[in-house]
């Protein structure tokens, strides 16, 4: 009975995109998988073959929702597509290489490369903003299939800052969580209203192909 009140969420961050391999800032622009970020997304199916996931979400962007298809195949369930589950917006940094960006916002840019948890994007999301945001769009998640294994599918700042909050990293230590690399594995566990991070960004492919965002 005591595993009925559990629930397993399994957080994978999507396959690498075009914007990855290009070295943009995506945020909410839809950008494809790349072709080397679809074969981590078939590798990643892949290994979770075997875990018997009830239900999938995944943020609504293609990169993600891509990936969320190749886990699928593998499992008679459905896929809710969740635009709460969508990476930081980037507001005017939306669709630009990080080389342009580093021009244009020097000073926005040093935060988010030294001390990321104070970033906050010009015309775009601040990083409490995206904590709040992907938090509860999870924790709403997790409430509504206790007791089930459930696949979420998002993005590489979505889960830093869902790990921040439930391993309780304050603003200053939100550096100290790492890039997830592409279709990477963290798993968390849900029980009595708590969150327990278990593994984070478990590299299934094991490959060269790790953007640092």
């Amino acid at each position: 009975m005591e595993n009925l009140s559990k629930t397993k969420l399994i957080l994978i961050r999507h396959g690498q995109s075009m914007a990855n391999l290009n070295g943009i800032f995506a945020g909410h622009t839809d950008m494809p998988l790349s072709d080397d970020g679809l074969k981590q997304a078939k590798i990643t199916a892949e290994y979770l073959k075997n875990e018997k996931i009830n239900i999938i979400y995944s943020s609504d962007l293609s990169r993600a929702y891509d990936t969320a298809l190749e886990i699928a195949a593998y499992h008679s369930c459905p896929i809710i597509k969740e635009p709460r589950l969508r990476e930081m917006y980037g507001g005017v940094w939306e669709g630009k290489t990080y080389s342009e960006i580093s021009i244009l916002f020097p000073d926005v840019y040093s935060i988010w490369e030294n001390n990321i948890g104070l970033v906050a994007l010009p015309e775009g999301e601040n990083t409490s903003l995206l904590q709040k945001r992907i938090y509860e769009c999870i924790k709403s998640i997790a409430e509504n299939n206790i007791g089930k294994t459930v696949c979420i599918v998002t993005h590489a700042m979505a889960m830093r800052a869902f790990c921040a909050v439930i391993t309780g990293k304050t603003k200053d230590a939100f550096k100290s969580i790492p890039w997830a690399p592409n279709a990477s594995i963290t798993t968390v566990i849900f029980k009595n209203n708590v969150f327990t991070l278990e593994k984070y960004g478990f590299d299934v492919n094991d490959t060269e192909i790790k953007p640092s965002r």
